[in-house]
């Protein structure tokens, strides 16, 4: 355990009640945390190397406790995924610490500091850096430094063109297999999807963690508090062996005690290995589309009067109206995001400026501003439409849930609403054929000189 701890910038704990959280403290404290039996996590950031960790997890939307208490199923299903992303890793040479978690899988390697594929990974990632948070995540340790941020953020974008690649590889028949957890349809067991997580490259570094192997996991009942009696104790475990006696141990005290007094859970270093991965992000077309978004700037604040509060909301389906009035609720999930980068990217909007318009919203919520101090809107916005525009861009994205009836499946439809889905769909897969997908938004609301230094749409 300790040495997967090495080189942390903070750990953190947490009980089996959302009121039992401890603040960010130096690792001398990681002692403490144990004794309690709490959850204990450490930074992702870390003091001599960058961590890139890629997440793997299935997500009931309608039965969440049936992933905890039926994990056979849930990892069953996972199989043909995790095999897809071992294949493609040592494709590259990467052979990560594989951690069993809860409800899915981590993959987790390092490259240090000093090494050449850390610069290059930084400056990737410098497009992708834009504002952050206002306050440190943890005031007494300050913030990290701008390479390793961006750098973080270039983690990112490769393990984008990874996570393609994976569902290229390993799609899979009766569970959607998605980039993020993106709320589906109705499907025969209810509304689920087998999720690659990327999400953590969305916030600034400081904010995010790995749970330490060994650790107990309380996720599960924090979330779920129905699960307190009935779910047996749980711990996150490195395991390289047959899945039903990982499944087994992860819930064996005992066992995990023996398997923590004999495993290693030291982080591979992979500088050479992850400078191929980079090498191979450069010739995709998600580097393509990644070229695209980050052509255009977000418009700045002070400029929102004159730009993105004059969207007109009327072109709109109600569904993506809805989604856009509600920036505390369906605008922060990654279903109500995609929705409204489809909707606007067929309408002829620059993803980046779909992405502006979001943050604004985001901005204006009273409801979640606190948030927004630690974590950053605009970075937030940036990930997700960049995320799902990317999808749509490389033709991973079918489309095929673009339609009515599967928004009202989703619950997101109104009652009364003049527009079709399907014409929305039909616009997009028009503008993919012909490599329009992005322009001069509606109404030319960003033509170049309309305010002066703002940057214009593409004519």
């Amino acid at each position: 355990m300790a040495e997967f701890v090495d080189g942390a910038v903070y750990v953190c704990g947490c009980g089996p009640s959302p009121q039992d959280a401890g603040a960010p403290a130096p690792p001398r404290q990681l002692p403490r945390w144990l004794r309690r039996g709490w959850d204990v996590s450490r930074s992702l950031w870390d003091r001599n190397a960058l961590l890139i960790d890629l997440d793997l997890e299935d997500v009931r939307f309608d039965a969440p406790c049936d992933v905890y208490l039926w994990p056979e199923r849930a990892f069953r299903i996972q199989a043909p995924v995790t095999a897809a992303i071992r294949s493609l890793l040592a494709e590259h040479g990467i052979a990560p610490l594989h951690v069993l978690s809860g409800r899915g899988h981590h993959f987790v390697w390092s490259v240090p500091v000093q090494s050449r594929v850390f610069h290059a990974l930084a400056d990737l990632g410098r497009d992708a850096a834009g504002p952050g948070s206002q306050v440190p995540f943890a005031a007494w340790a300050g913030r990290p430094d701008p390479e390793r941020e961006a750098a973080f953020l270039g983690a990112g974008m490769v393990l984008e063109h990874l996570a393609q690649e994976v569902i290229r590889w390993s799609p899979l028949e009766d569970v959607p297999l998605e980039l993020t957890a993106v709320e589906p349809g109705a499907g025969r067991d209810g509304r689920e999807v087998v999720s690659i997580d990327l999400s953590e490259y969305g916030d600034p570094l400081e904010t995010r963690t790995l749970r330490i192997p060994f650790s107990p996991y309380l996720k599960a009942i924090r979330q779920l508090p129905e699960l307190t009696t009935v779910l047996p104790e749980l711990h996150a475990i490195p395991w390289e062996g047959h899945l039903e006696d990982g499944l087994a141990a992860m819930r064996s005290p005992e066992k995990v005690a023996a398997l923590a007094a004999q495993s290693s859970c030291v982080i591979p270093s992979a500088p050479g290995d992850t400078e191929r991965l980079l090498a191979s992000y450069r010739g995709s077309s998600v580097a393509a589309a990644h070229r695209l978004f980050y052509g255009q700037r977000m418009h700045p604040p002070e400029a929102w009067g004159e730009t993105y509060d004059r969207t007109e909301l009327d072109a709109l389906p109600g569904c993506a109206r809805r989604v856009l009035g509600d920036a505390d609720g369906a605008l922060l999930t990654p279903a109500g995001i995609q929705l409204v980068v489809r909707v606007f990217l067929a309408l002829g909007w620059h993803p980046r400026h779909v992405a502006g318009l979001i943050r604004s919203r985001w901005e204006r919520s009273a409801e979640t501003a606190p948030a927004w101090e630690v974590y950053s809107p605009a970075r937030r916005a940036d990930f997700y439409v960049r995320l799902f525009t990317s999808a749509i861009f490389t033709g991973l994205d079918t489309l095929v849930s673009l339609n009515c009836r599967s928004q009202g499946e989703r619950g997101g439809c109104p009652s009364a609403c003049a527009r079709n889905l399907l014409e929305f769909r039909t616009s997009l897969l028009e503008r993919r054929r012909h490599d329009r997908l992005a322009g001069r938004p509606v109404h030319g609301l960003f033509l170049p000189d309309r305010s002066p230094g703002l940057p214009g749409g593409d004519p």
